[in-house]
C-alpha cells in the first residue's frame, strides 16, 4: 500500500470516527431517557425500540475503536507493506469482537422488531397479556444469541494460526466462515423484516378502517390504538435503519473491511 492509498484510507477511517462518534452521541441518550422514564420503561413497545438504540450504539463504538487501531496500523507502516500475524492475534482485540457483534446485533434486533409489530397487530389481544417471560426474551434474546456466536468463533480463532494482515480486516481476523455467516445473517434479517412489515402495514390499514367503524370505542380499544401508533412510530425507524444500513456497506465497499 502506497502512501498515497494510505492517505485516502486514513481520510475513510476518519469519516468512520465521525459517524461512529454521531451514532453513539444520538442513540446513548435515547437509551438513558428510556430508562429514566417510568412511563418508557413499563411499555413493551419502547423495549425494542432501547434495544436498536443500544445496539447502534455499541456499533458506532466499534467503528470508532476500529477505525482508531486502523488508523495506527497505518502509521505504523506508512512507508512499508503491513505484515502479516497469526489469526489468533487478531482475536485478542477487542475491537474485532466488539464490531462483529455489533453487525449482528442491528440485524437480529430489526427482526425482532419486525416480529414484535407482527405479533401486536395480528393478536392484539393476547399480546397486551403477556407476561414478563416475553419481555425478557424481547430485550435479552437478540443479545444472549449474538453472544454465544461470537464466543464460538473467538474460542475457534484463538487456535487458529493461520497468517492474516496485521491490519486485521474483519473478513480475515474471524474463522472461516463466519464473516459470510455474518452477512448472509444482516441480509436475511432485513429482507424478512421488510417482507413482515409489508404484512403489517396491510394489517394495519384494514385495522383502522375498521377501528373508524366504531362509535364508542373503550379502554382495550385504546390500548389496541396505543399498539397502532406505536407500530407506525417504529415503522419509519425501520425505514431509516435500512437506509442507514446502505450507507454503511458503501463505506465498507471503499474499506474493503
Amino acid at each position: 500500500m502506497n502512501a498515497k492509498s494510505n492517505s485516502f484510507v486514513i481520510n475513510v477511517l476518519y469519516v468512520c470516527i465521525a459517524e461512529g462518534v454521531f451514532a453513539v452521541a444520538l442513540n446513548i441518550p435515547v437509551v438513558a431517557a428510556m430508562l429514566s422514564s417510568s412511563s418508557l420503561r413499563n411499555s413493551r413497545e419502547f423495549h425494542v425500540v432501547m434495544g436498536i438504540s443500544a445496539a447502534d450504539a455499541v456499533y458506532g463504538f466499534a467503528f470508532v475503536l476500529t477505525a482508531i487501531n486502523r488508523i495506527q496500523s497505518l502509521k505504523d507502516y506508512h512507508h512499508a507493506e503491513i505484515p502479516e500475524i497469526p489469526r489468533w492475534k487478531c482475536a485478542t482485540q477487542y475491537n474485532v469482537h466488539l464490531i462483529t457483534m455489533a453487525y449482528q446485533l442491528q440485524a437480529i434486533q430489526t427482526l425482532t422488531v419486525a416480529i414484535d409489530r407482527l405479533l401486536a397487530i395480528t393478536i392484539p389481544t393476547r399480546y397486551l397479556k403477556f407476561d414478563f417471560r416475553y419481555n425478557i426474551f424481547l430485550s435479552a434474546g437478540p443479545y444472549v444469541f449474538v453472544f454465544i456466536a461470537s464466543t464460538t468463533n473467538a474460542l475457534l480463532a484463538l487456535q487458529d494460526s493461520t497468517m492474516v494482515s496485521s491490519f486485521c480486516r474483519t473478513p480475515t481476523a474471524v474463522t472461516p466462515g463466519f464473516f459470510d455467516y455474518i452477512s448472509l445473517l444482516r441480509i436475511i434479517c432485513i429482507l424478512i423484516s421488510a417482507f413482515i412489515y409489508v404484512l403489517v402495514i396491510v394489517k394495519l390499514s384494514k385495522q383502522t378502517a375498521k377501528m373508524g367503524k366504531m362509535q364508542a370505542p373503550g379502554f382495550g380499544s385504546s390500548q389496541l390504538r396505543g399498539l397502532r401508533r406505536c407500530t407506525i412510530t417504529v415503522g419509519p425507524c425501520f425505514a431509516s435503519f435500512f437506509k442507514c444500513t446502505c450507507v454503511i456497506l458503501y463505506i465498507r465497499r471503499a474499506l474493503n473491511r
